[in-house]
């Protein structure tokens, strides 16, 4: 892991879970009844997260959970890929459950332990970490990061102590020398010669998942919707009918702590699971101003805030870009940033590298500042015109789509799209509309494009 604010910017997670080999689903390594089907998402979830393909894993391993919900392994890798996606407060709920289905296990402790540690929960993660170390004197990674937790609740003795348990005196010393914070980067190299983003979880310890046998599961009277914790009905509550369904309230202080926005630090703009972006302002970042949700400026003042003039060939207009309506604001320096695009699109996060993209102005959401705009005209085949965005560079950008996305290859020939389901192009291509008389059934809304190059289209 990095420094102690960023255990993202290490190596990626290092996996060893082969696939099943022949004959093993037994009662031995699998609990009864799991099925191939099962076995396939959970097996193509773990080698999508070996490939660092996070957002597929999370997929896949959330479909073999649908099938077996109380299995060990399959939480133990979405909690890991919930870290990943720099969503700790489901990586926390998820922990959370199997500390108390698994109370004795030890591997779901430091990661709830990492957890609160990194969503800034010091108290909770100081209690629990040292709970564990009384247990487990001689887990070294468990007083590793202990010792950043009493570093950051500014308790350097303890901190120090800690560290020289963790088998990293060197960092102890440089903790009473007062020469500069400790790093987790330093205490994953103690114990692994490829330190990982989150070796908490190892292969050792989902094989050692894998043979305990999951509860029993409990069939509930009535189907009630609760929140993750557990809750008891109050007594004297109203029973209730089978079938009924309710939402139990909890604690506002959880509820705030589940619903918590963890902006990670690599990469700095990510889809949440709740369909909001999060970005880190570092330098420069434009977005559309009727999608800007929050800004939290890194200090007072540290965020200066302009309208985004459009560039054309001719030069810089006096209108923004996005229109008067909405228009786009340049965001520079150092803060975050959340965004949701209006329904009925949804936001869709994906990198440029020198390819140019063409993306219709209205499905603009965000893009970074080191990528260069400029705008022009879309022609339709009533005689109007949209406005069209080119960006050319290396940098991130946010658009507005109506799932599900498709992409198209040209291969030299002409291609034929809706206008109202275009989104874009990458490539060069040459748009040009189609009349009514020339279209097939009277379509008044294609677009013919030519060229080389991927077009995109949805709904």
């Amino acid at each position: 892991m990095g420094d102690p604010d960023d255990p993202e910017d290490r190596a990626r997670v290092h996996w060893s879970v082969p696939p099943p080999p022949p004959g093993a689903m037994s009662s031995e390594t699998m609990s009864p009844g799991l099925g191939e089907e099962f076995l396939f998402h959970l097996y193509r979830g773990s080698e999508l997260l070996r490939d660092d393909q996070i957002y597929e894993a999370k997929s896949e391993l959330e479909r073999a959970l649908s099938l077996q919900p109380r299995d060990v392994e399959s939480q133990s890798l979405l909690g890991v890929t919930y870290f990943r996606l720099g969503h700790y407060p489901r990586a926390i709920q998820i922990y959370e459950e199997l500390v108390r289905e698994r109370p004795s296990e030890v591997a779901p402790r430091v990661n709830l332990g990492l957890c609160y540690l990194k969503t800034g929960q010091l108290g909770l993660a100081r209690t629990l970490l040292e709970e564990l170390v009384q247990h487990k004197p001689d887990h070294t990674r468990a007083w590793g990061y202990l010792g950043l937790t009493f570093q950051r609740l500014g308790d350097y003795d303890k901190a120090a102590v800690a560290f020289d348990r963790a088998g990293r005196p060197q960092l102890a010393a440089r903790l009473r020398a007062s020469s500069g914070p400790a790093s987790e980067a330093a205490i994953e190299s103690n114990h692994d010669p490829a330190p990982s983003t989150v070796q908490e979880i190892t292969a050792d310890q989902v094989r050692a998942a894998k043979t305990v046998p999951p509860p029993p599961v409990a069939v509930p009277e009535a189907r009630v919707s609760t929140p993750p914790e557990s809750v008891r009905r109050p007594s004297g509550a109203h029973s209730m009918a089978p079938g009924t369904r309710v939402s139990i309230p909890a604690p506002l202080d959880r509820v705030a702590r589940d619903s918590l926005l963890v902006f990670p630090e690599r990469p700095r703009v990510v889809l949440h699971e709740s369909g909001s972006v999060l970005a880190r302002i570092e330098g420069s970042f434009n977005a559309r101003s009727d999608c800007l949700r929050a800004l939290a400026p890194e200090s007072p003042g540290s965020v200066a805030r302009t309208l985004l003039r459009r560039k054309a060939r001719a030069g810089i207009a006096e209108e923004p870009l996005g229109g008067t309506v909405t228009p786009f604001v340049a965001l520079e320096g150092q803060g975050r940033v959340v965004l949701t695009v209006p329904a009925p699109f949804t936001p869709m996060v994906a990198t440029l590298d020198g390819e140019p993209l063409y993306v219709l102005e209205e499905r603009l959401v965000a893009f970074d500042g080191a990528l260069a705009h400029s705008v022009g005209r879309l022609p339709f085949a009533d005689g109007t015109s949209g406005g069209l965005v080119q960006l050319i560079g290396s940098g991130f950008v946010v658009i507005g789509t109506r799932p599900p996305l498709h992409a198209l290859e040209t291969t030299g020939r002409p291609l034929e799209a809706r206008t109202k389901h275009l989104v874009g192009w990458i490539g060069r291509m040459i748009p040009r509309p189609i009349s009514r008389d020339e279209a097939p059934a009277a379509l008044a809304d294609l677009l013919s494009l030519s060229g080389s190059g991927t077009v995109l289209i949805d709904g």
